[in-house]
């Protein structure tokens, strides 16, 4: 009998390892700091939720600790918020995000915080990244009989000092077409050439230091 217990309970572990759910983590940023989701190496971020409440009832030192938030029915938060969070941050290791501020709520209110709910997931095997600061070209490749397929492309700045020796805080600043223009010229081919410029499309919420062109792709 004890061959076949073992066996149904590794059956159970395997079903446990394959169907068990990320760990919740939280950022929480006061009007004061910034929102910043770190995945440990080799995993990325997934955006849950974006919530709030009020700065003088949460420890704003605690920013990795889940804070009281206001309740669905209460919330004030611009509707385009989660969206736009999701669009800067999902699918990377880190991202910063700017200090809670009256643009991010369509209620007169004010000194809030924003709490950001995220789990961190494996990064896609075989995923290759490619970083090329503005003006620079990158160059995408896969072995003979396999081709290109586009995980992620970005044109902007989503880190302090990637590509300038400025620290910027800026980290938000980003083009919303990139992802399709490098998708469109790339996928299917072995090789692809894409030059971080203007040609990806205007970059909003950006500072006047260098932007840069971050891809992340696998062979197929």
């Amino acid at each position: 009998m004890l061959p076949a217990k073992l066996t149904v309970l590794a059956l159970l572990a395997t079903v446990w390892c394959c169907t068990s759910q990320p760990d919740i983590l939280y950022s929480v940023a006061c009007p004061s700091t910034n929102n910043i989701l770190q995945c440990p190496e080799r995993h990325v971020i997934t955006v849950g939720e974006v919530r709030y409440g009020k700065a003088n009832a949460v420890d704003c030192a605690a920013s990795t600790q889940a804070a009281t938030v206001f309740s669905p029915d209460q919330t004030c938060i611009h509707p385009s918020l989660i969206t736009w969070v999701q669009f800067i941050c999902d699918g990377q290791e880190r991202c910063r995000l700017p200090k809670p501020d009256t643009t991010m709520f369509v209620c007169d209110t004010n000194d809030n915080f924003v709490q950001v709910d995220y789990t961190c997931r494996n990064q896609r095997p075989g995923k290759r990244s490619l970083v090329a600061c503005e003006g620079q070209t990158a160059q995408l490749s896969c072995d003979a009989g396999s081709s290109i397929e586009i995980i992620r492309a970005r044109y902007g700045r989503f880190d302090e000092q990637l590509c300038s020796d400025t620290p910027s805080v800026m980290t938000f600043c980003s083009s919303y077409s990139t992802q399709g223009t490098v998708s469109t010229k790339c996928n299917g081919q072995n090789t692809c050439q894409v030059t971080a410029d203007s040609t990806l499309g205007p970059a909003y919420d950006c500072d006047d230091l260098p932007k840069y062109l971050t891809v992340n792709y696998v062979c197929v």
